[in-house]
């Protein structure tokens, strides 16, 4: 099946004519990327789908327990007149026997008088002539379900946001169950079923004695007073949910209002007064530290340049010193060596020229030995005042800014922080909203307990059925054997409970047969889109309840609490995807909100493993803050066309236009 076109007319949020093009253009690309802001119609284009392809028996998401009338009624768009009405068409594909056939089905509705006039028509486009077929247009909800049933809608149509109760694996369960029955076509199993009970039951009715028969009629009402209960508590549930969403609309409201009066701030004001403290703190450890540092050599760095002269001095002072003394030994020695030569040689020029040079050298030390002399350092002293000069000043140099700028940026952070703290409220100007916010904290609270004792009740009275249905069925048996007299009748029973023995043999051995094909679809569905590919080893769907369980690589049962978040979605998603594939049936997918409250990773395994894969048509309705930026860059090479739904101030609706948001500096295609 393939969704070619959906025209929207004044329906919900859509304002006039508007159509959607939806065919994808090539195998390789079948995402139909649809954005839209918060409030532009994304679920009412979702709803739309249900609405057209499955009228009454649509599971919309803003029903409730609403007539379908009424609810037709609030999907005329507000400033529509109510007698113009709204409409709703479909164009699509369906391969039905090996052939390829196109219908369009369209339903239309309005207002007339009290009443609200429902119109629908499907069109057989598979030739030029596009016949008008009266006898599915009649017959339609009876021949969808032949190749879109309704029960399998929500694994296909779903919202990522409201997908993660999926992760539950209590309520999962008898989601799972109705879906692996419906794609089993074991809903034919179990309408034979009932309807053998009901022969059963008629054919005793007429030959049973009065004993069983009250005991028949006892069950029977007692049967009934649990579907009376089973009602009113769907009702009541209905109420409760509808309740919760209005406390908690009215709760954001005020929180909205407590953060525009500075309520976040107010809210912080502890965590900075104790940073303010902190580093206050920090602050007078840094400048202990630097009172240290200036406590010892550090005055001297301002007169580095005098210690520098006063060591060359000093080096000077020293080698005059050693000069004047080595002048007093050459004296001796030079007169003794002139004397020695004086004796040996015969030249007298060469004498001469010998005695003249010693003398220079001697002139030239003397001179040397003359520098003038007021330090008088000792060479202890010296070689203090090399290392001071050489080591201690240059590391100085370097710590000393290093502490005066940690001393700077403390006062930086405290300023900020003082900053902060003046900013924030006064608490009496916040008291009233903290009351108010905190009386509708108490009342959510105090709802989601009264849903979760009705939800308690209700799967109580759910067991009491199945309980006193089970006893109706053994009484039914054992009185087909007791009060029967005619042969015909009794073998007629006979064999109606050996086909509802064989029917439940039969039913048992095709979800064995199927169910460990769903769990390996699951499972490898779980492990493409998870971040951490060793989480989960094995997952198992019981073949009584449906519960799924998870295990770990030590065959430990993975709790659904243990999972983060996201890997609950994930999980949620998984099943949806592991179902459709196992379901054998070629149905477009559409998603709403799909990166739901995921992180970057597990967002980044959704565009690159599900998205592509999860049909030959996937429809996905993204808001601006999920397939943007480098997401709708790594799906881009999947994507068909895409669309943005906008809001239109001049005609009070939103229209449709070809394009996307732009992101990134570009305008996506």
């Amino acid at each position: 099946m393939i969704f070619e076109e959906i025209v929207l007319e004044n329906f919900a949020t859509f304002k006039g004519e508007n159509s959607i093009n939806l065919l994808p253009n090539s195998p390789k690309q079948p995402i139909i990327l649809i954005g839209g802001e918060n409030g532009c119609g994304k679920t009412s284009l979702m709803d739309a789908f249900q609405l057209v392809l499955f009228g009454t028996a649509a599971n919309c998401s803003n029903r409730g327990k609403h007539a379908y009338d009424t609810y037709l009624e609030k999907c005329i768009n507000r400033d529509t007149p109510a007698d113009e009405g709204a409409r709703i068409k479909l164009t699509f594909q369906y391969f039905s026997s090996g052939v390829q056939r196109r219908y369009s089905i369209e339903r239309k509705w309005f207002k007339k008088g009290a009443k609200i006039e429902k119109q629908f028509w499907v069109y057989d486009l598979t030739t030029e002539e596009h016949k008008y077929r009266a006898s599915l247009s009649e017959n339609w909800s009876d021949y969808v379900e032949s190749f879109f049933p309704t029960q399998v809608a929500p694994f296909f149509f779903f919202d990522g946001e409201k997908i993660e109760a999926l992760a539950d694996f209590e309520k999962s369960g008898q989601l799972i169950h109705a879906a692996i029955h419906s794609l089993l076509g074991l809903n034919l199993v179990d309408q034979l079923d009932l309807d053998l009970i009901t022969l059963e039951k008629r054919k005793h009715k007429d030959n049973e004695s009065e004993y069983d028969q009250n005991v028949i009629d006892s069950l029977e009402s007692q049967l009934q007073s649990i579907a009376t209960r089973t009602d009113e508590l769907n009702t009541e549930d209905s109420q409760l949910n509808n309740q919760h969403d209005l406390l908690q609309r009215r709760l954001n409201a005020v929180e909205l209002d407590f953060r525009q009066q500075g309520g976040e701030l107010f809210d912080t004001r502890f965590d900075l007064e104790k940073r303010l403290r902190v580093q206050q703190d920090e602050l007078a450890s840094q400048e202990d530290s630097l009172r240290q540092i200036a406590s010892g050599a550090a005055p001297l760095l301002l007169v580095k340049h005098l210690l520098r002269d006063t060591l060359t001095q000093s080096q000077v002072e020293e080698n005059a010193h050693r000069e004047h003394l080595l002048c007093e030994v050459l004296d001796n020695r030079d007169q003794d060596l002139i004397s020695r030569l004086s004796m040996q040689v015969a030249q007298e020029s060469v004498l001469k020229n010998i005695t003249s040079y010693l003398q220079e050298d001697r002139n030239k030390r003397r001179e040397a030995s003359n520098a003038d002399k007021y330090l008088g350092l000792d060479s202890d002293s010296q070689r203090d005042l090399d290392f001071l000069l050489k080591n201690e000043l240059p590391a100085l140099e370097k710590n000393l800014p290093e502490a005066i700028d940690k001393i700077i940026k403390v006062r930086e952070d405290i300023d900020t922080i003082e900053l902060s703290i003046g900013s924030i409220p006064d608490e009496s100007k916040l008291s009233s909203i903290i009351a108010e916010r905190a009386s509708l904290q108490d009342d959510i609270t105090r709802c989601a307990t009264s849903l979760r004792l009705v939800n308690e009740e209700r799967e109580r009275t759910q067991r009491q059925h199945e309980l006193k249905n089970a006893e109706l069925k053994r009484e039914l048996t054992r009185a087909a054997h007791v009060v029967f007299e005619q042969k015909d009748t009794q073998r007629l029973v006979q064999y109606a409970s050996k086909v509802r023995e064989t029917l439940e043999l039969f039913r048992a051995k095709v979800i064995e047969k199927h169910i460990g094909r769903i769990e390996e679809l699951v499972l490898k569905s779980f492990k493409n889109l998870l971040r951490k590919k060793s989480l989960i080893k094995k997952l198992e769907i019981d073949r009584d309840n449906y519960q799924v369980k998870l295990y770990s690589h030590k065959d430990e049962e993975i709790m659904p609490d243990r999972l983060s978040a996201g890997e609950r979605q994930l999980l949620a998603t998984a099943l949806l995807w592991g179902i459709c594939q196992a379901a054998g049936k070629p149905l477009p997918t559409i998603i709403d909100t799909p990166m739901g409250r995921l992180d970057t990773s597990h967002r980044t395994n959704l565009i690159q493993n599900y998205f592509p894969n999860a049909s030959h048509q996937v429809l996905l309705l993204s808001t601006n803050e999920e397939i943007v930026g480098k997401y709708y860059d790594q799906l881009l090479p999947y994507i068909s066309h895409s669309s943005v739904l906008s809001h239109d101030e001049s005609i009070g609706g939103t229209t449709v236009r070809q394009g996307y948001f732009s992101e990134g500096g570009h305008n996506a295609h």
